[in-house]
């Protein structure tokens, strides 16, 4: 062990007292430096790891967070698109009579019409901006707008948007509901039989 020491710090270590020591020193010195080292670079490497894993869990609590904000906007819009439905079963008779046109209602039909349709395009409205979000997917989209050209192609409805509805909308929103009322999709109007 000693001529291995003496290999490794040279002969001249071993002349003066002392100073063996303080050669000893010197190569544990030097032998913990690279052991720190190793640790450094070890540690330095879990920490990337570690980093990376954490971006890995991000972005599945993203993709998530995503996943629930669509489920829960589709909720919610179904609740409003249900909301509207109910008031246009309550006013059946005024609704259908509405449909062939304004002029076949009474004052006070019309105002009930008008309501019922105005919230009706306020739920489209919300849908729309709901889709600039990129919150929906393209079924419900499809079912939404679908339904919107249907009505649009009634003449009451048209009456309606003519007189009253495109006043009370937002520019951008009126744009994007007389694009669909143009673009002359053809709409099935056995709609359940």
């Amino acid at each position: 062990m000693a001529d291995s020491l003496r290999a490794r710090l040279g002969a001249s270590e071993f002349a003066y007292p002392g100073t063996f020591r303080l050669s000893c020193l010197k190569l544990v010195e030097k032998d913990t430096k690279i052991y720190w080292d190793a640790v450094g670079a070890v540690a330095e490497l879990a920490g990337a790891l570690g980093v990376i894993a954490s971006l890995v869990y991000l972005a599945r609590q993203i993709k998530q967070s995503n996943a629930s904000d669509r489920m829960n906007t589709t909720l919610n819009l179904q609740s409003s698109y249900n909301e509207v439905g109910g008031l246009f079963l309550r006013d059946a008779e005024t609704m259908s009579k509405g449909f062939s046109g304004l002029d076949s209602l009474t004052d006070e039909e019309k105002a009930k019409f008008s309501v019922i349709f105005h919230l009706y395009f306020g739920h489209i409205e919300l849908v729309h901006s709901y889709e600039k979000q990129g919150l929906l997917d393209d079924e419900t989209l499809n079912r939404t707008y679908g339904a919107q050209r249907f009505y649009l192609q009634l003449q009451g409805v048209q009456d309606w948007w003519n007189e009253a509805g495109r006043a009370t909308f937002s520019d951008d929103f009126v744009k994007f509901v007389e694009n669909q009322s143009s673009a002359g999709t053809e709409i099935n109007h056995d709609w359940g039989r």
